[in-house]
């Protein structure tokens, strides 16, 4: 996914993250989605400041789950914990991040019957998920694209959207709200900022990893027509089960 360099959100002390004085935990891992591997692509902004495109990264899947049991504590609950929130019925799926599959393989084994719908910003990531979903319909796009039109029953989404900026997670939100059927449900397992700094385990890079406060996020899904709320959370980890308001889940 698609990281950038963005101001501060107002009640998010990003500085404090990177700058000395905050007293960063040695065992604080920096979170790299990409794992091993990565061509970094820097390019320059209107602003004139470094971002990293992702989408002209590469990635090794060979190397990616090592490398997220390494970075992030807890990586396989909150791989449990995000497709536990999903049960219920739901025969059109939309994963946005797909990676390796290790969510999808999840939500499929709860979701036998259903068609899953995937997108992802690294073409060799997707090439493995096709081996492993061959009849899932597998796109090469980017969170900020357009997503895949609707209606889907469920959407989900593990440790990628937390590579938006603030306002990039509203209009992405507000664009699921669009695709999702009413009183169906949207799931996001992602690192957060959590409000004690002494639960900071992973070390954030402010270019591109650009988590936001949970509360945030929660009052942003509220805003454009969820009801969320967290099933699950440890530290600067956090599941969200969001249900789009109206209709009924017919």
């Amino acid at each position: 996914m698609t990281g950038h360099c963005a101001p501060a959100e107002p009640g998010v002390a990003r500085p404090s993250e990177t700058s000395p004085a905050a007293g960063r935990n040695p065992t604080q891992r920096v979170l790299r989605r990409h794992g091993p591997g990565l061509t970094p692509g820097p390019v320059r902004n209107g602003r004139g400041s470094i971002v990293r495109r992702m989408t002209e990264q590469r990635w090794d899947p060979d190397a990616y789950l090592d490398s997220m049991h390494a970075e992030i504590p807890m990586f396989d609950e909150l791989q449990q914990r995000a497709a536990a929130a999903t049960a219920g019925d739901a025969s059109r799926l939309l994963e946005l991040g797909v990676g390796t599959g290790e969510t999808a393989r999840r939500v499929l084994a709860l979701h036998r019957d259903a068609h899953l719908t995937a997108i992802d910003s690294s073409p060799e990531m997707l090439d493995r998920a096709k081996e492993l979903f061959p009849d899932a319909d597998l796109r090469l796009a980017r969170l900020e694209d357009p997503l895949p039109s609707g209606p889907f029953d469920l959407v989900y989404s593990t440790l990628a959207v937390h590579h938006l900026d603030g306002a990039g997670k509203r209009d992405l939100f507000e664009r699921v709200a669009a695709v999702l059927r009413p009183a169906r449900r949207f799931v996001i397992a992602d690192v957060v900022v959590p409000p004690d700094p002494a639960d900071r385990q992973i070390e954030i890079d402010w270019v591109v990893d650009l988590p936001d406060t949970l509360e945030d996020q929660l009052r942003w899904l509220r805003d454009v027509g969820f009801d969320a709320t967290p099933t699950w959370t440890f530290k600067d980890l956090a599941v969200v089960s969001a249900t789009r308001r109206g209709g009924d889940s017919g």
